[in-house]
């Protein structure tokens, strides 16, 4: 890429880099829903302009600097037909980066909303299931939940946390995991044309358990909680730590409940490591405390 291509790439991968920080430090500002409105706002027109001109000079290699990596989901008024609804983005997929950025947006709105109750949760449920259709692998959908929380597409930590759940107890109430798709959606989910239309069933989440020894999903779940503890204490920047601090509190928030809502905080086999992550997370979270007295301080909240 030439001098000036370089340089407007930079700048649109700061801005991205700019917007997945909002989504981390919207959920422990005061007055998100208003930068939200304003600043984001003007900030993702500007960067809009500028993905719709790089994309026609080397999209492939702009879509790499830019948006690999990053997690994506459904976006129902401009999704590409046949696009993947979750999952991670594609370099040569068929999801622009505007449409990527756009997703996101959308996602940010549906929680910054005037409701009182975002359905940032359900939304996450029906992209975890769909993701796992079609791997097959349970752990690989609840890594994608956490990859929404971790990279600033999910802003209420309550929505990761119902997500993850809902996912982790119906689990315990099916034969095999491909059957979860059968016990929360309607009949024939999955052979519908349009998945994000699927309605959820009213299902039964105290029922009969199925398999209630089930463990590799928390042991799953630890382990990319150390992952993530690991690369925010590696950060390569002081900016890139702080960031992490706040995401990392919110990540072992949900993590910490889903043990508790299981009873397994105490277990012996995840003790230890749930005592290192307690730790953290009580360190992480005095970030916070000071991140919402000083939030008027910082250039986005």
């Amino acid at each position: 890429m030439g001098t000036s291509i370089s340089h407007t790439v930079s700048v649109a991968r700061a801005l991205f880099g700019q917007m997945r920080a909002f989504g981390i430090l919207a959920r422990h500002g005061p007055n998100a829903r208003e930068v939200f409105g304003g600043l984001i706002t003007q900030r993702i027109s500007l960067l809009r302009v500028l993905l719709e001109l790089l994309q026609t000079l080397d999209a492939k290699s702009v879509r790499e600097a830019i948006a690999s990596g990053d997690p994506i989901i459904y976006n129902t008024a401009e999704w590409p037909k046949g696009a993947p609804l979750a999952g991670k983005f594609d370099v040569g997929g068929p999801i622009s980066l505007e449409g990527h950025l756009a997703s996101w947006f959308m996602a940010w709105n549906l929680q910054l909303g005037d409701e009182s109750r975002s359905g940032m949760g359900p939304k996450v449920v029906r992209a975890a299931l769909w993701l796992l259709m079609t791997s097959g692998n349970f752990n690989e959908a609840i890594d994608y939940v956490v990859d929404l929380q971790t990279k600033g597409v999910i802003i209420d930590d309550a929505a990761a946390a119902e997500a993850i759940r809902v996912l982790f107890q119906a689990r315990r109430l099916v034969k095999n995991d491909i059957d979860l798709i059968d016990f929360l959606l309607d009949k024939d989910a999955a052979n519908l044309p349009d998945w994000t239309r699927a309605q959820f069933k009213n299902f039964d989440l105290d029922g009969q358990l199925v398999r209630e020894d089930l463990q590799d999903d928390f042991d799953a779940l630890l382990t990319r909680a150390e992952g993530e503890i690991e690369m925010v204490l590696n950060a390569s920047s002081y900016d890139r730590w702080v960031v992490g601090q706040l995401g990392l509190y919110s990540l072992l928030t949900v993590v910490e409940q889903t043990f508790k809502r299981f009873q397994l905080d105490k277990s012996l086999q995840f003790i230890a490591r749930l005592t290192r992550i307690e730790e953290i997370r009580a360190d992480a979270g005095g970030f916070a405390r000071l991140f919402k007295v000083w939030a008027g301080r910082f250039i986005f909240i």
